[in-house]
């Protein structure tokens, strides 16, 4: 489920970062999404890398995997009715993304596949771009001055750079953790955007990427102890996986503990 109340399943990102997500908190039901959304990639014939892992360069770059371009994504309505929920995938096309200079969270993506083909000197390069995007507020790029709002991934996206990299304390760490853990619920998900005043905006949820991708940031300082046991019951049903997904995006009766 994409985020409480929705009809919507995303096998990628969704689902695909939540079983990495949940790998170091509890691998049965981390194994369980995983193993589903391998099921349903040979199900419905979705695009795998040699691993069966469905292609989608982005989330595929953060579960470290090979990955040569960024390219552009699409929507696909894999099946409408899939156990009452619209079953997507979102899937990379042949065209390459040709201004992703302009948003940060493709220049993070480009800066950790070039750290990982070690070319270090171009993902410092690439470390530098995405930190200038930082306004104080959060990172101005291009999607943020055409919405008018902030993403709270790309936040995670950063630390997760930033530890990955190695480099350790930055000038606006504290500013940026700040503004984090402002935007997680009473239930422990995060919410998908905020305002630069800190407001949010009117509609704005915690969905399952963000809250996949900032745990997967902030791994150390995660805590999953508190969750209620009928969430690990039988791993038999996509049903059952999915609303096992959906802890990632609710984190229902988990508490995060901040530093």
């Amino acid at each position: 489920m994409e985020y409480e109340g929705s009809n919507s399943v995303w096998v990628t990102h969704d689902n695909l970062l939540a079983g990495y997500a949940l790998e170091q908190w509890n691998r049965t039901i981390a194994d369980n999404i995983t193993s589903t959304v391998k099921h349903l990639a040979g199900e419905y014939d979705l695009a795998c890398n040699s691993e069966n892992v469905p292609i989608d360069t982005r989330a595929e770059i953060l579960l470290g995997y090979n990955a040569h371009a960024l390219n552009e994504t699409s929507m696909r309505l894999v099946d409408p009715s899939y156990h009452g929920y619209a079953l997507c995938n979102e899937e990379a096309a042949n065209k390459a993304f040709e201004d992703w200079m302009n948003y940060t969270d493709l220049v993070i993506y480009q800066a950790l596949i070039e750290w990982r083909k070690q070319n270090y000197t171009y993902a410092d390069q690439l470390y530098d771009m995405a930190k200038k995007f930082w306004d104080g507020k959060g990172f101005n790029d291009k999607a943020a001055r055409l919405h008018g709002y902030y993403d709270v991934y790309k936040l995670g996206l950063f630390c997760y750079l930033n530890r990955m990299m190695g480099k350790g304390y930055f000038e606006f760490e504290e500013a940026l953790v700040e503004r984090a853990w402002s935007c997680q619920t009473s239930k422990g998900g995060f919410l998908t955007e905020y305002y630069g005043n800190g407001s949010i905006p009117n509609g704005t949820k915690a969905n399952c990427e963000t809250t996949a991708i900032m745990l997967v940031a902030n791994v150390p300082e995660a805590v999953a102890g508190n969750c209620e046991d009928r969430w690990w019951l039988d791993p038999k049903t996509f049903v059952i996986a999915v609303e096992a997904a959906i802890i990632i995006a609710l984190a229902v009766k988990c508490v995060f503990r901040r530093r």
